[in-house]
């Protein structure tokens, strides 16, 4: 399985409409020879984001929106006993921000820049940033997710890019819906 690196930078090249290939680095161009050492799933119909590793397509992590609710649950599908899950939960209906708490007990927010499609995530307690996303306007590329988290266990660091995933999944959703209610209202 791939480990992912404390202060790893990945570069998510678009597969389809809803899935991304995972490479290590910052450029496609680097990486077009090399094969992707993960792979992002969203669903289309459910509320579901699964991360894989890309060889072997074994599941590392999913994250599953919850019945009638806007909270998420992450779990992290490793062998270890003391598996753990993740809800990212909003604070308000109108608020962007999602909060969780890592395996190690670290809480943490995801928060989303203006409407750039940028994704930053803080520890809340010392206001550290432990992850980031940048969107591109690449065809191909969809953006540069950068992890900030030395020290920290690959449990953690999964459910950091996991956080980063399923922000994209309710992005792209809310994309979906305001197109089919502005092609509704022709």
């Amino acid at each position: 399985m791939t480990a992912l690196i404390e202060r790893g930078i990945y570069v998510l090249r678009k597969k389809g409409n809803r899935s991304f290939q995972v490479f290590q680095g910052s450029s496609l161009s680097a990486v077009k020879d090399e094969a992707p050492s993960l792979f992002v799933k969203i669903s289309t119909w459910t509320g579901r984001v699964e991360l894989r590793d890309e060889p072997s397509q074994d599941v590392i992590a999913t994250s599953k929106r919850k019945s009638w609710s806007s909270k998420y649950d992450v779990q992290i599908a490793q062998t270890q006993p003391d598996n753990h899950t993740v809800t990212l939960q909003r604070a308000g209906i109108f608020t962007t921000k999602r909060f969780f708490a890592l395996p190690s007990g670290m809480k943490c927010v995801v928060k989303r820049g203006s409407s750039t499609g940028q994704y930053v995530v803080f520890d809340l307690q010392s206001n550290d940033i432990l992850a980031t996303f940048e969107k591109s306007v690449s065809f191909r590329k969809a953006g540069v997710l950068r992890l900030h988290a030395p020290g920290h266990s690959q449990q953690d660091l999964t459910s950091l890019f996991m956080a980063i995933a399923t922000m994209l999944k309710i992005a792209q959703d809310r994309q979906r819906s305001a197109a089919s209610a502005s092609n509704g209202s022709v």
